[in-house]
């Protein structure tokens, strides 16, 4: 399976993800032109393009999704994330623990825990390679354990202690900092996560969302890569 990343923060989210004969967007938080200028540097032609999976309807996961579908591209997404971004004539709404297949993908979406209805983490297989591809972010936990995947993309948007230390020197808003722990996870979350997994299948973990201020992309690389024993692409 081919993955790329082309963009991972609160300035936007995109990735892309292939098994050879379906072509996938995780994410549209790009503007038009950014995400037109990715796809050119990265050789993927939009008319290639055949679908998008949309996590939640914040701008930076959701930007360009309606462009996207005018171009032809079927955006896959909770009814609530579909509903509020408006504007999409070309979509497939999915439902908490349904399967859908699409061309050769089965998706598997599963509700996460963020501050906005209809948030969704979603578990891929390949009808041609088999392999598996779990996708989690903008979410405090998970509600279930991460099951034997070949591929792991999910956020580890800060560490608790570098939070609070920013927060007591006044480089945090407090009323930020609670957000961000009721909608984000945390490296020691997703480090009690990966513990708990079957990590037998396991190729490569991407490490997406970090934050710019209360991370330490790094620290965050070695504490998974000592836990899975993989490779660790941060986003």
């Amino acid at each position: 399976m081919l993955i790329e990343v082309f963009a991972s923060g609160s300035g936007g989210n995109s990735y892309y993800c292939s098994d050879g004969q379906t072509s996938l967007l995780l994410e549209a938080g790009l503007r038009e032109n950014a995400l037109k200028n990715l796809l050119w540097q990265n050789n993927i032609m939009m008319a290639n393009l055949d679908g998008c999976l949309v996590s939640h309807f914040h701008n930076d996961h959701s930007a360009s999704a309606a462009y996207l579908s005018k171009m032809g591209v079927t955006i896959l997404a909770s009814k609530e994330t579909l509903d509020a971004v408006g504007g999409i004539v070309r979509k497939k709404a999915l439902r908490d623990w349904e399967q859908t297949s699409f061309f050769t993908f089965d998706i598997l979406p599963f509700s996460v825990e963020h501050d906005c209805p209809g948030a969704l983490g979603f578990l891929l297989q390949s009808k041609v390679t088999g392999e598996k591809l779990l996708y989690a972010t903008d979410t405090y936990y998970l509600k279930v354990k991460i099951p034997n995947v070949d591929y792991l993309m999910i956020e580890a948007n800060y560490d608790l202690d570098i939070m609070r230390k920013n927060v007591n020197e006044d480089r945090l808003n407090e009323a930020l900092a609670k957000r961000i722990l009721q909608s984000h996870m945390s490296i020691n979350h997703l480090v009690d996560a990966l513990k708990a997994a079957d990590l037998s299948k396991l190729q490569a973990v991407y490490l997406m969302h970090l934050s710019d201020d209360n991370s330490n992309a790094e620290e965050f690389k070695d504490k998974v890569r000592r836990v899975t024993g993989v490779r660790v692409i941060v986003c």
